[in-house]
């Protein structure tokens, strides 16, 4: 019983959103706009298929003033496996930096030779083979404005380019019908209290009826 104890509010949650990914910058049904400040989204990590459904992985969040960490696990639920984004080539990503970098270099003419090497680099991967500029574009989080070249999945500080894929959608449907769940598990890490009760909460929570309710 020593382990036990009363509070008001508790780190520890679910969350259900139907038609919007919030870690991907909001994520929606539509395109992103012309205006939009990047042309893509970060995905820290592609997502894994696990007992049919989408993991999305997860994220230390902060750690609430306690001894460990609040960590957020995520997943989607979407129709048939499929995602409702898809990933960014090498040769759109590029094409996206250099507009990005001209109005930039045409805004500050006086660093121009210093914005040089970087259009260099995009200009250099530009002239690669069609396989590889087909390939996911996966650059360093900082190097967006300077880019100085892709990196492998997995590198630490990196991220996957993504953006919203309207073909995944029945368009038929009106805008209230869910076509795809994205739940978080937001758990305090440690506490045996928050622990035993999100034990319960994900039980509760049946992926298999939440994508049964996909289209309805």
């Amino acid at each position: 019983k020593s382990k036990y104890y009363v509070d008001i509010s508790t780190p520890t949650t679910v969350t259900v959103n139907a038609n919007a990914i919030w870690s991907l910058n909001n994520l929606f049904a539509a395109n992103l706009a012309d205006d939009d400040f990047r042309g893509y989204l970060k995905l820290k990590e592609k997502p894994q298929i696990k007992d049919g459904f989408w993991y999305m992985g997860e994220a230390a969040v902060g750690d609430g003033g306690m001894e460990n960490k609040t960590i957020e696990y995520r997943w989607l639920i979407t129709y048939d496996e499929k995602l409702p984004f898809s990933y960014v080539s090498r040769k759109e990503f590029l094409l996206i930096q250099k507009k990005r970098l001209e109005k930039t270099m045409k805004d500050d003419v006086s660093s121009s030779e210093y914005y040089n090497q970087f259009m260099h680099a995009i200009d250099n991967e530009l002239s690669k083979p069609v396989e590889d500029l087909n390939k996911p574009a996966i650059c360093k989080w900082n190097d967006e404005e300077r880019f100085t070249g892709f990196v492998e999945e997995g590198t630490k500080g990196s991220f996957i380019a993504v953006k919203p894929d309207l073909s995944y959608y029945n368009k038929k449907l009106p805008k209230s019908a869910p076509q795809f769940f994205y739940l978080v598990y937001t758990i305090a890490q440690g506490d045996p209290v928050f622990e035993e009760n999100i034990a319960g909460i994900q039980k509760a929570v049946d992926f298999k009826k939440l994508r049964a309710m996909l289209g309805k």
